[in-house]
């Protein structure tokens, strides 16, 4: 199935292992027998993007000081706990989204982890490098967003150089015709 605006994909950790996302010895319960699970579903403003929720469910409830210190140890995503049942809430009240719009409930004392887009779509990973090779849908990696300092070394075996301005400090060469659409001083 598919996950829309109001009705998520659940993801289990089992399933994650089928796959090959976390290795087969990976334990599927913490040391309080709580499972995990994540909660996916589309963003309403934006249904291409997704959101999620990590949480853990079953077993028995941690209390309020494991949740506050597990809560802020956690470093991907944005940790945080369920203490009432009814609310993910951040680490250091943060942040706060009700269950109900993951399509959930929970119990009293469990973990939870906000996943942003960016984390569900690996920007993390994308970092702020710039890639050679075209990635498919994402053309902001191709994309320079500031000046290059080339440090005196050479751009060799350009294809079309398009732009605005051209400043050259000692000459330009050419092996064909040259144009010029304005003037030449």
């Amino acid at each position: 199935s598919s996950a829309t605006t109001t009705r998520p994909v659940t993801v289990t950790a089992q399933m994650l292992k089928n796959t090959g996302f976390l290795p087969a010895g990976f334990r599927e319960t913490n040391s309080n027998g709580q499972q995990l699970k994540a909660l996916l579903i589309r963003n309403a403003l934006h249904a291409e993007v997704l959101q999620g929720l990590v949480i853990t469910s079953g077993g028995q409830p941690l209390s309020y000081k494991a949740l506050r210190q597990i809560s802020l140890d956690i470093s991907s995503g944005l940790g945080g706990y369920i203490r009432d049942g009814r609310t993910a809430t951040g680490a250091m009240n943060s942040w706060a989204v009700p269950l109900a719009g993951f399509g959930t409930s929970g119990g009293n004392g469990h973990i939870a982890v906000l996943l942003s887009p960016e984390t569900l779509t690996g920007a993390r990973e994308d970092s702020d490098r710039l890639y050679r090779f075209q990635v498919n849908g994402r053309p902001e990696l191709n994309k320079m967003h500031t000046s290059i300092d080339m440090g005196g070394n050479n751009l060799n075996s350009a294809g079309v150089v398009n732009g605005r301005n051209g400043n050259f400090d000692v000459s330009v060469v050419s092996n064909g015709p040259v144009t010029a659409g304005g003037d030449i001083r």
